[in-house]
């Protein structure tokens, strides 16, 4: 990510075979709060219920894709971007700037969108799975 304005880490946290889950976490967490000194860190904290119920609470509901995100929110201080379902856990220079702007009042995948945003800055993508489950949109 040295050359990169923006890191998107699409993550459900991985097991990594005779790593214990703490220490696999507590490395990850210290990565991302390193890069995020110098880049912008978004990782999806999506919240798919919202379209059945029709009701979400930014701070209540917790990510539906993948628990990463809800790591970063909660022992980094990372930001959740305003959208009821595509949202992301954000840390770094344009946190702030990212989590004030109402997303849900663009058009969901256009250049207006959140993903547009991304395909203007130089955006690097890390895509961490399991052996067992791994989304294509994770």
């Amino acid at each position: 990510a040295e050359d990169a304005d923006l890191l998107v880490v699409q993550s459900s946290l991985p097991d990594f075979k005779d790593v214990p889950v703490g220490d696999a976490l507590s490395a990850f967490l210290s990565e991302i709060d390193r890069v995020a000194q110098r880049i912008t860190v978004a990782l999806p904290a999506y919240t798919l219920s919202f379209i059945s119920r029709r009701d979400m609470n930014l701070e209540r509901d917790p990510s539906e894709s993948g628990m990463a995100s809800s790591h970063v929110m909660r022992a980094l201080g990372g930001l959740r971007t305003r959208h009821p379902v595509y949202s992301f856990a954000v840390i770094g220079p344009d946190a702030k700037l990212l989590a004030e702007i109402d997303w849900a009042e663009r058009s969901p995948f256009g250049d207006d969108s959140l993903f547009g945003w991304f395909s203007t800055k130089k955006t690097k993508y890390v895509l961490l799975g399991t052996r067992a489950l791994a989304h294509v949109h994770r």
